[in-house]
């Protein structure tokens, strides 16, 4: 149990595959919920910009609204931990989220594609290897030199199956 725990919530530190899995878990039940409360079929990759709900919540039913907020607040959580995890501080998730509200103030949608751009750089950019001030690696490694060590070895012992290949 306290593993699935430590890799649903993290302390400290989310993986990449963390939350690319809770975008894509929230664009599937956005679309259900979608064809459910209003009958529409929308296929789309749900980044956190799809708080439609939160900014006018009259127009909506309780429900999707406190869904909504369920799923606005996971996302919060995973984006600072991936934030901790490429060693940033998670007040600069404050930024990705006013992005998108500046651009409609100023009248400057590009401003909305630079947070798109900073959406997407957060989630493929490369993590600390080994721990970090936000706490130890989510994937086992403990330093670089652990990190190192098992590359060097993979390459050393290629696996039985590209052995037999290659024969």
């Amino acid at each position: 149990m306290e593993e699935v725990k430590r890799r649903l919530f993290p302390i400290g530190r989310c993986t990449r595959g963390q939350i690319l899995a809770l975008l894509v878990s929230i664009s599937i039940l956005k679309f259900f919920f979608n064809f459910i409360a209003f009958e529409q079929v929308s296929l789309t990759l749900n980044l956190g910009f799809g708080l439609e709900a939160l900014t006018d919540p009259a127009n909506y039913p309780l429900w999707y609204v406190a869904t909504e907020a369920l799923f606005g607040l996971c996302l919060a959580y995973l984006a600072v931990g991936r934030l901790h995890d490429i060693a940033r501080p998670g007040w600069w998730l404050a930024i990705l989220f006013a992005l998108p509200y500046a651009s409609d103030l100023v009248g400057l949608p590009e401003i909305a594609f630079v947070s798109l751009i900073a959406w997407l750089a957060l989630i493929f950019w490369s993590p600390t290897i080994g721990p970090n001030i936000y706490g130890a690696d989510p994937r086992g490694w403990t330093s670089r030199d652990h990190y190192e060590a098992q590359r060097a070895a993979l390459r050393q012992n290629p696996p039985a199956e590209d052995q037999a290949a290659d024969r």
